[in-house]
């Protein structure tokens, strides 16, 4: 879908606006940094040399907890975050010098919290800064909620194999592959500004799943499992709707399996400009 220029740059400038200032953080107690090879393509720095950039290796230990939330913001550029750690959070970062790069942490009783996330840059300079690249792995086995929040770039959130309790999304302008396959996530909401966001919730399901999408501009994609009992409702969207199995009865959709089905997803679909196309999976 084609989106005219005037709009994408006036929803940047609003979404420049949600990143809060934090004085006084500093680095978490305990954490190590050392670089790691990456090399920013010539053409992406425009007027940045590659000395005007910093990289670090930065990592979260559990200790005691026993349970875990996170939270995970990154104005601009491109974000992987996947499994593969036996600590809490393994970050691999790149980014400009003029920005800081903030670990927070705070364990009550057995539950950590962590927060990873870049203090805003004023005005213009934050639109135009997409140079950040970041890759954080994560614990795959301790229960953990999860909140991400992109500005605008590329992400890929590759979730599949974490053991997740709840998840947020607050994702700007760019595009976005988020794959929850599998996952033991009982609640996830998604705010979607402007683009693509293609989103896989298939794969088996011990838990039921309640879903809300809030969308901007663009277009998203919903993969879901086609043995579990769908129900989905939709309010406000402009633009071209599919479906795919899924039978309209009354003011919702469903497929095959909701009354026999097991577990349940039912998700709520609002607002935007665009396309949703949902299609089913194994």
């Amino acid at each position: 879908m084609k989106i005219p220029s005037f709009h994408l740059v006036f929803l940047l400038l609003l979404g420049s606006c949600v990143y809060s200032h934090h004085p006084g953080d500093e680095k978490a107690k305990g954490d190590t940094a050392s670089d790691f090879s990456y090399t920013v393509p010539e053409e992406n720095q425009g007027s940045f040399p590659e000395d005007s950039f910093r990289t670090e290796r930065r990592k979260i230990g559990l200790g005691k907890a026993r349970t875990t939330s996170l939270d995970i913001s990154i104005p601009a550029g491109i974000l992987s975050v996947k499994s593969g750690t036996p600590d809490l959070a393994e970050v691999s970062i790149k980014y400009r010098k003029e920005r800081r790069f903030l670990i927070k942490q705070d364990l009550t009783g057995d539950h950590l919290y962590a927060k990873l996330y870049m203090p805003k840059l004023e005005g213009l300079k934050e639109i135009s800064d997409d140079r950040t690249i970041c890759s954080i792995r994560l614990n795959e086995k301790v229960p953990m909620d999860v909140s991400l929040s992109m500005g605008a770039g590329k992400g890929k959130f590759d979730l599949g194999g974490l053991n997740l309790r709840t998840v947020s999304m607050s994702l700007g302008a760019g595009e976005f592959a988020v794959n929850l396959r599998s996952t033991p996530a009982t609640s996830l909401k998604v705010n979607a500004g402007v683009g693509e966001a293609t989103i896989d919730l298939s794969g088996k399901r011990k838990e039921e799943l309640d879903a809300e999408f809030n969308c901007g501009i663009g277009t998203l994609r919903l993969i879901l499992p086609r043995s579990a009992g769908i129900k989905v409702s939709l309010s406000g969207l402009i633009g071209n709707i599919d479906m795919g199995e899924l039978v309209r009865k009354g003011n919702y959709y469903y497929n095959d399996a909701w009354e026999t089905g097991s577990p349940r997803i039912r998700i709520n679909i609002n607002g935007g400009i665009g396309d949703v196309k949902i299609s089913m999976a194994d």
